[in-house]
């Protein structure tokens, strides 16, 4: 059986617990230990934008605000070293909340991922990029990091 990870929420605002994560494994249903109301729960998860085998760009989305129910930001790492358009994996976690930590992990997850895949013959290995996109930034500062970003594409296939 395969391990599931989750974060349980309280969702009564009355209570002390309500919006504080509680790890669970395993878990489909959520109830809050101090005010016994079923909760919210949001589990890990993962996917590929498309069939490619091999993953060019990894991003996870970390900072989970149970409020509103969405991801606060975006971390991605890209390996420049794949001169081709390649695939594209996203990964949701509620349990990072750190910038530090969701890039460890999406480098992690990309170099587990590329281990199967054709690496560059030529002996360069992995030439990684990190970007960080967060919706807290104010409107101005969001899009000159998503402008960043845009310009780190230039010259790949990944560039429209």
């Amino acid at each position: 059986m395969r391990m599931r990870r989750a974060v349980g929420y309280c969702e009564d605002g009355g209570c002390g617990q309500y919006g504080k994560g509680v790890f669970l494994l395993n878990q489909t249903s959520f109830e809050c230990s101090t005010c016994h109301q079923s909760g919210k729960v949001v589990h890990e998860e993962g996917n590929f934008e498309n069939e490619d085998k091999l993953v060019k760009e990894v991003q996870v989305s970390f900072d989970y605000n149970p409020e509103l129910g969405e991801y606060r930001t975006i971390a991605i790492v890209r390996d420049d070293s794949l001169e081709e358009d390649h695939n594209t994996y996203h990964y949701f976690s509620p349990m990072v909340k750190t910038e530090k930590r969701a890039f460890v992990l999406a480098e992690r997850i990309l170099g587990s991922l590329n281990q199967q895949g054709k690496l560059p013959s030529d002996g360069s290995g992995a030439l990684m990029k990190e970007n960080l996109l967060t919706w807290d930034d104010t409107r101005e500062l969001f899009r000159a990091n998503c402008n960043a970003y845009f310009q780190t594409l230039r010259g790949t296939p990944l560039h429209a």
